[in-house]
């Protein structure tokens, strides 16, 4: 092996190797943050699409004298709920009061909203 001289251009094997090794360290260290990221995204969807949900439903009962007998998805949609992409919420009517179960496509955790306490909580 001759010395390298001040005119040869280029990198060494070792120089190119070791950019490697450091590229391959920093994305060991961003992927799990990105991953991370990408879950907190979903579930903040899923909860924002309950809240909509929710003025939905609010909607539809007080058009029917305040009962939510009858609340469906479709009728979720006639009172103006369009859930974000990936994300479904279904409502359970009960009387005077309701609850809605949303999820994401890419998630197997669910949240519930319930009419009686006005809070969202996680399941499963």
């Amino acid at each position: 092996m001759r010395p390298r001289s001040t005119t040869d251009g280029g990198f060494t094997l070792v120089e190119i190797l070791v950019v490697i090794v450091i590229l391959g360290v920093l994305a060991a260290i961003a992927w799990p943050v990105y991953s991370s990221q990408r879950a907190k995204a979903w579930e903040t969807a899923v909860v924002s699409d309950l809240r909509n949900a929710r003025t939905a439903a609010e909607a539809y009962a007080a058009g029917r004298g305040g009962g939510y007998d009858g609340l469906d998805v479709a009728a979720l949609g006639r009172s103006g709920f369009v859930p974000t992409e990936a994300v479904s919420v279904t409502p359970f009517p009960s009387g005077e009061t309701f609850h809605l179960v949303g999820s994401h496509a890419q998630m197997g955790q669910t949240w519930r909203f319930d009419s009686a306490t006005g809070v969202i909580t996680p399941e499963g």
